[in-house]
């Protein structure tokens, strides 16, 4: 099985990032791309434009796929969370996969100091053919997504590649925003993990291909991240428990 060697750890606190190839297995990989194809095929149903409707964004427990729950329970609890995720494809592969061995991967380049790190969002970006001047992304850093009274605490984001990804289709470029011509572009087969930090710039091309392309991207956090003011949690904080 691959993991994190020391190497991943060192490169993460020097640059913000690192790159776990080929990182799933084959079942893992291919219920997360069917569950991208799922999504995208409901929201072509319903009339929806993934692009200028929804950013090439789509959050799998909220985008309208599933009936509403009968309480927001599964935001905050592992079992309630993991069996309405398995209603997307009636298996708990992908469930199992975010809340295991992603989950420790994502905790051990936190640093957590403890025996829980929570799953605080999940998304799949979900580019269309021939989109490159309007599927882009800007320079950002993730933390700027959260209210201000966050964003000092740390998270992770797995962006995890469900094709292969080039500059062609729609990737990621890390770097610095002054120095753009200096980003490094993320050319990956599908199935590679790039983990990046809150802090970390950056940006990504739009798809110029003719297919579409497809990541999945969820983020661990080290504490819940609650809303300042009204206590609710921001996204979701769902404790994923490390001990073996």
């Amino acid at each position: 099985m691959v993991s994190l060697e020391q190497s991943h750890l060192e490169h993460f606190g020097t640059h913000g990032y690192t790159i776990l190839y080929n990182a799933l297995t084959h079942e893992q990989l291919e219920a997360l791309y069917n569950e991208a194809e799922a999504l995208v095929n409901y929201l072509i149903s319903e009339d929806l434009d993934i692009n200028t409707e929804y950013g090439c964004v789509i959050e799998p427990l909220t985008c309208g796929i599933l009936d509403p729950p009968e309480s927001a329970s599964y935001k905050t609890n592992p079992l309630a969370y993991q069996q309405r995720r398995n209603q997307i494809l009636d298996n708990d592969i992908a469930s199992s996969f975010i809340l295991g061995s992603l989950a420790k991967w994502a905790a051990s380049l936190l640093h957590v100091d403890q025996d829980v790190v929570y799953l605080m969002n999940e998304q799949f970006i979900v580019k269309p053919p021939r989109t490159s001047d309007t599927s882009q992304f800007k320079w950002h850093q993730d933390s700027e997504y959260l209210d201000r009274s966050l964003r000092n605490e740390r998270s992770i984001a797995c962006w995890i590649a469900l094709d292969d990804v080039d500059q062609h289709n729609g990737t990621i470029l890390l770097g610095d925003p002054e120095k753009e011509q200096e980003a490094t572009p993320v050319c990956i087969p599908a199935g590679s993990i790039v983990f990046m930090s809150d802090q970390l710039y950056h940006k990504s091309t739009g798809n110029a291909s003719g297919r579409f392309r497809r990541v999945f991207m969820p983020q661990y956090s080290k504490v819940p991240m609650i809303g300042h003011g009204n206590g609710d949690v921001v996204g979701l904080a769902v404790p994923c428990d490390l001990l073996p």
